[in-house]
């Protein structure tokens, strides 16, 4: 019996290790998800700037710059450089961010990084072992895309009006 009660009060003491501990890793547990929902937040808001807000804005800011219903090339070339640019550094933000949602998430390792292959790469009746999973920001940049696509079509059939001019 008292082997019994010996194993008890070992079970008893790893017991209390895990609850004095529980509330330490509760406050993880949720900072952790704190942090994966406020990441994925801004992942959403980086996407929709760089798909929505970033195209509206220098398409904007080019609009801006001539009086002319014709201007030259070198606003195209102006407009196209600054959404290009600004959607790349737009695009190196959200690539730290999405490696930072995946350390934390536990599912980007240096090791899923190296050893991955790219869908284009894979023959299609390879098994679907050495397949990375789909993260947070794929799944986000479709949505905007779609999104943004979606938009376009709305605007460019209901709103843009035509450009053509129509004099008779």
């Amino acid at each position: 019996m008292t082997a019994e009660q010996g194993g008890g009060g070992a079970a008893g003491n790893g017991g209390e290790r895990r609850g004095s501990a529980g509330p330490e890793a509760a406050s993880r547990g949720a900072l952790s998800r704190l942090g994966t929902t406020g990441l994925v937040v801004l992942m959403s808001i980086g996407g929709f700037a760089m798909w929505i807000v970033t195209p509206v804005a220098w398409l904007w800011i080019g609009s801006q710059l001539t009086e002319s219903r014709r201007p030259d090339g070198t606003l195209y070339v102006l407009v196209a450089v600054g959404m290009f640019s600004t959607m790349a550094v737009l695009g190196v933000l959200l690539g730290r961010m999405n490696r930072i949602h995946g350390a934390i998430t536990g599912r980007l390792t240096e090791a899923t990084l190296a050893h991955s292959r790219l869908a284009w790469h894979r023959p299609q009746s390879a098994s679907q072992e050495g397949r990375t999973p789909v993260n947070a920001l794929e799944v986000i940049m479709v949505v905007c895309v779609v999104v943004a696509g979606i938009l376009f079509f709305v605007w460019f059939l209901f709103f843009a009006g035509s450009s053509l001019d129509y004099q008779t």
